[in-house]
């Protein structure tokens, strides 16, 4: 899995899972949209 993240100044970081099983979660607002990835090997 790969991953392509934009921070508030719309600077582009990078992120390479590999084959490393991944967990997503995604939470809605009105105004937001919070998208979390985490490698539960690392947790």
């Amino acid at each position: 899995m790969f991953a392509i993240l934009r921070g508030a100044s719309g600077r582009r970081h990078e992120v390479d899972f590999l084959n490393d099983p991944v967990l997503v979660e995604l939470s809605m607002e009105a105004t937001t949209i919070q998208i979390t990835i985490l490698l539960p090997s690392a947790v």
